[in-house]
């Protein structure tokens, strides 16, 4: 999941973008490096959401430049 983030990062996923991504509790091992990458960058605001128990997903925005 890291690998594809950092495809997208920074060229292709522009200020005000934003990624989702399921299963963001039941995968949260599996999930740990994109986590901890994407927690490290000031210029994103992330937020676990869970409509059912168990499954998850992860909103990060982008925020647009000053």
């Amino acid at each position: 999941m890291t690998d594809y983030f950092r495809k997208l990062y920074p060229k292709k996923l522009a200020p005000g973008g934003m990624i989702a991504v399921h299963n963001a509790i039941s995968e949260a091992g599996d999930m740990k490096d994109y986590a901890e990458t994407i927690r490290r960058l000031p210029d994103f605001d992330s937020v676990v959401i869970s409509a059912t128990p168990g499954d998850g997903i992860s909103l990060s925005y982008r925020h647009r430049a000053s």
